[in-house]
């Protein structure tokens, strides 16, 4: 089971991450959502209150807050790709390495944004080092 963190700033494209990761919540894959706002907007409340999401006020602060051993940490643009919560599952049943989740591209020449998986004693380095890691495999 996983956390998955999400950092947002636009409350209209978190719903709609939010409704792909229902899913992955159903087949028990994904256990907790923590949506990181240090300013929510009372339509990121709404929503998070909606989906049952925590709200955190950093990235800090939502991996503290996770109740899983691991962590999906997401854009909250990203488009999360038909098969990813099978492909997640399976990477998990083999141990559960970082790794990343490429997301779809959106466009000809725009590719999509990628999701990060991290053990939670990794997460410290925070997001943008995250992102940044060379040579983890996909998911």
């Amino acid at each position: 089971m996983v956390t998955v963190i999400v950092e947002t700033g636009k409350s209209r494209v978190l719903p709609a991450l939010l409704a792909g990761l229902v899913p992955a919540a159903l087949d028990g894959i994904v256990r907790q959502v923590v949506v990181v706002a240090a300013e929510p907007s009372p339509a990121t409340l709404e929503i998070c209150d909606d989906a049952g999401a925590d709200l955190a006020e950093s990235y800090t602060q939502a991996v503290e807050m996770a109740r899983s051993e691991v962590l999906l940490v997401l854009a909250e643009d990203m488009r999360l790709p038909p098969d990813w919560s099978e492909r997640l599952a399976a990477h998990l049943s083999g141990g559960g390495r970082a790794g990343r989740l490429k997301g779809p591209r959106q466009g000809w020449l725009r590719r999509g944004p990628d999701g990060v998986l991290v053990k939670r004693d990794a997460a410290g380095a925070g997001l943008a080092q995250l992102r940044r890691r060379a040579g983890l495999p996909r998911i």
